[in-house]
């Protein structure tokens, strides 16, 4: 069930997941604004608009939250896609790495909501959706900042979600999981093994079928303060 007349914002709209996200959106019917950063976004045709965004720097989400409004079909969702993949043990993590992952994946859920909740608001209100990772619960050697930044875009989550309720803003987080794509490419056949056995099903997820959850979850109107895992590993009850 689409969303009629209603604009989507992705960051990061250029990777895999971002990719996809679009994707769905715009077989849905929403017009989509696709954040541009260092990777070119593939054009689309139809209500589409690439927009360079930065997520780290207020003045992007300024130019985000204009480009929003020019397009005078009312923010209904707004997608904190981008990241980084930081991974390397605490010895070898310097300050500038340790800030740059933070600045990607946690300052968004802040300013980036911020700056766009007035356009959701006086347009009925909407979604705010963060990409977590599991690793926010789990860790590992070499994660250090990825997991701290993690962790900290879902604590943000949750608490505006306690925040932006009396708007009608819901905010959730979903855990994409092991994705085909890149993100297991790179890995050796034994290590991508080791990773595919803590999946229940045994095999990586599919990104277009996360970015089908996510333009469901943009039609709801009672869900909020949720973290939704998107693959077949478990989330602990403690």
């Amino acid at each position: 069930m689409s969303v009629p007349g209603a604009a989507v914002l992705v960051s990061g709209a250029a990777g895999v997941l971002g990719s996809a996200l679009v994707d769905a959106f715009m077989a849905d019917g929403w017009a989509v604004l696709a954040g541009q950063h260092r990777t070119p976004v593939r054009p689309r045709a139809g209500p589409f608009k690439v927009i360079p965004l930065d997520v780290r720097r207020d003045d992007d989400w300024a130019a985000a939250s204009e480009a929003a409004r020019a397009m005078g079909i009312p923010l209904r969702m707004v997608v904190h896609n981008a990241g980084i993949a930081s991974a390397d043990l605490l010895a070898r993590t310097d300050a500038g790495a340790w800030e740059e992952a933070i600045g990607t994946m946690t300052r968004p859920v802040w300013a980036g909501t911020r700056a766009l909740r007035g356009w959701m608001t006086e347009g009925g209100g909407g979604h705010v959706l963060a990409v977590g990772s599991h690793a926010m619960r789990q860790g590992g050697a070499g994660q250090s900042a990825y997991a701290s930044a993690k962790a900290a875009m879902v604590g943000a989550c949750l608490s505006l979600a306690s925040e932006l309720a009396p708007d009608n803003i819901r905010v959730n987080v979903m855990l994409p999981g092991l994705m085909a794509g890149p993100m297991l490419d790179g890995l050796s056949p034994g290590e991508r093994a080791r990773r595919l056995s803590r999946a229940l099903l045994g095999r990586a997820n599919d990104p277009a079928e996360v970015a089908r959850f996510a333009v469901f979850l943009a039609t709801t109107h009672c869900v909020t303060g949720q973290v939704f895992a998107m693959d077949s590993r478990p989330l602990p009850w403690a």
